[in-house]
């Protein structure tokens, strides 16, 4: 994916910021907030990724009660309330 996040490279060269094509990047694609239920501020963090069937277990910290799910592009804009997250994906669609 394009992205403006710095390579990994070992060097102290300088690496100028440019949009540059990341492969195996960490990055999100995007970051979205709005006001959760709580009216606590809920922070959505969008990635994509492509899956290889493998399953890593008890990677969490003992305080942390994080949910993954994975869906098909078609999956994904059917189970979408916001029309900004679904115009986020069909963006993603395009990317990869």
């Amino acid at each position: 994916m394009s992205s403006r996040a710095t390579p990994v490279d070992r060097s102290n060269t300088h690496i100028p910021d440019t949009v540059r094509v990341c492969k195996g990047t960490t990055e999100p694609i995007a970051i979205s907030m709005r006001p959760g239920p709580d009216h606590n501020q809920k922070i959505i963090f969008w990635f994509l990724a492509v899956a290889d069937g493998t399953h890593a277990h008890d990677t969490q910290m003992e305080n942390e009660d994080f949910r993954v799910h994975f869906y098909t592009f078609e999956q994904a804009l059917a189970r979408l309330t916001f029309e900004t997250d679904r115009s986020l994906v069909k963006t993603a669609i395009i990317m990869q």
